[in-house]
């Protein structure tokens, strides 16, 4: 059986309590910050706060379907970014292997599919804030070559506020959730 395992990022996380008693998906584990349900007879997805959405053996179609349910619950927040996907094939004559985008097993239980889907919440998040990090730090170096140069910033005072409370912000959102 070969399955997908793809995951998303939502920039003003989830809210748990919320999804919990609103969605029609069975929750076969529950934590603080987070949740894990079962789709179907062979689908899984995770959801935690700080903003990960991971599918596991769904269809497309299936998975904009829950994304669609998740912006209703969410009051409107819709701006899901696409992470990865991880192949994953299951042969029960097959041992264990990983690879960087593929991964063999010989079964898929609740256990195996919860460990996976943790491991790509956590890859999505980091992901996430590293594009962001990116962002702000080719922000930073244009910033600093014109100081370089000419002595000035060549930033104003309101921009520069502004700059310096995005840095903070992403720097305690990174603290707060990973």
């Amino acid at each position: 059986m070969e399955l997908d395992c793809v995951s998303y990022f939502l920039k003003n996380g989830h809210d748990l309590g919320l999804l919990r008693e609103n969605l029609d998906h069975l929750v076969f584990k529950s934590e603080p910050d987070e949740l894990f349900f079962r789709y179907g007879n062979e689908g899984y997805f995770h959801v935690t706060q700080y903003g990960s959405l991971v599918f596991l053996g769904l269809s497309e179609p299936d998975r904009q379907g829950v994304m669609r349910q998740l912006v209703k619950v969410n009051e409107g927040h819709s701006d899901y970014r696409y992470v990865e996907m991880l192949s994953i094939s299951v042969d029960e004559y097959q041992e264990y292997e990983v690879d960087f985008d593929h991964l063999v097993l010989p079964f898929l239980d609740d256990k195996a599919a919860e460990i996976i889907m943790i491991a790509m919440s956590e890859s999505a998040a980091l992901h996430y804030y590293r594009d962001e990090t990116d962002q702000l730090l080719e922000k930073t170096r244009a910033f600093t070559a014109k100081l370089e140069s000419t002595g000035r910033i060549g930033i104003g005072g309101r921009r520069l506020k502004t700059f310096i409370g995005t840095v903070l912000n992403l720097k305690g959102q990174i603290s707060e959730n990973l």
